[in-house]
């Protein structure tokens, strides 16, 4: 019999966040957070805020042993530090206890980019006490979850919030910061993380593992068996030059796990950022794991002694246009545990289909191939030596994804927008039920 490619301890799980997902941005005391009005303007909503049981036992169905979620940070409190909200409080806890009551274990993450606005007023991740109202919020959720919650996430890819709502201001909160303002609000974020892992370890009594979640692009060889490639693609996904603006891993994980920036890329963006050796104590707070939020990747090659892009028009895309490159599963987790030597989790895969119910169903094949072949990549890495503790499939559940709206589709599960909200589990659902239960031998069928 065929060993099993990801072992028995591996952790299957499936993700969302609580802007994406919960709706009911005005009930029982929520407070307001930056990305409210922009998530009002698109109209529908998930609920889960009112379907947490049927969200729940969706999960069981699928058969996962672990869900990663966020918490609204206003929903707890609602102007961002200070008097906790009991309601908010009262339901999280619910969702907590009713998962473990289910065999599923919670993954918190504290923070996937709905900051309040509260708190942005008094000038954000930008106000020198932004690390400490992200320490105290840390500590209130320890407190709140002593007992019940033993995996924690700081933040959800500092490269998007920052990068796209701090420096490009394409999202909320819309700044465009440069120089000194851009250095302040990187080191603000790390400190925050790391001032918050010290908070939540203080505030329980449980061994907590506790990460962050970092995305980027891995590169990848044009060609696997030549070492020139691989080493260019090594190199790749560190320069500058292959990353779009603040979308690079290097840039908030050296600083959290080696102790020091990333000399390149802050000469790239033209800042520096000064901090005192007990700051970056802080900032290289002991994560248990690294995690990281892989979608797709870039081809690249040596030439002329250094690394050069490889074009691929013909790759498959997904509905918002993205690459598809399964290879990115293979060589993003082995060149960031050759560089920070942590186990690995990938707190997020998937794929958006313009999926459509057809007679009852949602047949969406192309998911299903999506993980197939994403799934054998990241098994060979696994099976070849990268220590990779779990995977969580983006997203359990269609959701609004930011600036897109409604449109984009990554869930397992079909949300009815016209019909409440109505679940309805895909084909993909079922697929993924398969291989969380074979623990992935159900990916090696019809495998060449």
């Amino acid at each position: 019999m065929e060993a099993k490619p990801f072992g028995n301890n591996f952790v299957w799980g499936a993700a969302t966040s609580a802007l994406q997902t919960e709706g009911s941005l005005d009930a029982d005391g929520r407070g307001e957070s930056v990305w409210d009005k922009a998530y009002l303007q698109v109209g529908a909503g998930d609920e889960s805020y009112k379907k947490i049981d049927e969200d729940v036992a969706l999960l069981k169905e699928l058969g996962v042993k672990a869900y990663r979620f966020s918490l609204s940070w206003t929903r707890l409190f609602p102007e961002g530090v200070g008097k906790l909200n009991q309601k908010g409080a009262d339901f999280y806890c619910y969702l907590v206890k009713t998962l473990l009551v289910n065999g599923i274990e919670p993954y918190v993450t504290l923070f996937h980019w709905d900051y309040p606005l509260a708190l942005e007023l008094k000038g954000g991740w930008l106000n020198e006490e932004s690390p400490l109202w992200f320490e105290e919020y840390a500590r209130g959720v320890g407190r709140l979850f002593n007992g019940l919650v033993k995996n924690y996430l700081t933040i959800n890819e500092p490269q998007c919030f920052v990068g796209m709502g701090h420096y490009e201001g394409s999202m909320p909160p819309y700044h465009q910061y440069r120089g000194q303002d851009l250095a302040q609000v990187i080191h603000h974020v790390l400190l925050g993380s790391g001032l918050a892992v010290r908070a939540l370890r203080a505030s329980s009594t449980l061994d907590l593992k506790v990460m962050m979640a970092n995305t980027y692009l891995p590169s990848f060889p044009a060609d696997p068996m030549n070492p020139d490639d691989i080493e260019a693609a090594r190199l790749a996904y560190l320069s500058p030059k292959f990353n779009h603006a603040l979308f690079s891993v290097s840039l908030f994980a050296d600083p959290a796990f080696l102790g020091h920036y990333d000399r390149k890329w802050l000469a790239h963006l033209k800042i520096g950022i000064p901090y005192s050796e007990n700051d970056m104590k802080i900032i290289q707070a002991g994560y248990d794991y690294f995690g990281i939020n892989i979608y797709n990747g870039y081809k690249v090659t040596f030439k002329k002694g250094q690394p050069a892009l490889v074009p691929t028009p013909d790759a498959p895309r997904n509905s918002l246009n993205w690459e598809i490159h399964p290879e990115a599963l293979y060589y993003g987790p082995k060149y960031l545990f050759e560089r920070y030597r942590k186990p690995i989790f990938i707190t997020e895969n998937g794929t958006c289909c313009s999926d459509k119910i057809v007679e009852g169903s949602v047949h969406d094949l192309l998911r299903i191939e999506y993980l197939k072949d994403y799934l054998k990549m990241l098994g060979n890495a696994l099976k070849e030596g990268t220590p990779i503790a779990g995977y969580f499939y983006w997203s359990l559940l269609d959701n609004f994804e930011w600036n897109n709206g409604y449109d984009p589709r990554f869930g397992l599960v079909y949300v009815d927008y016209e019909k409440g909200a109505r679940r309805l589990p895909k084909d993909s659902f079922f697929y993924f039920k398969k291989v969380i239960a074979s623990d992935g031998c159900e990916i090696l069928k019809d495998q060449n």
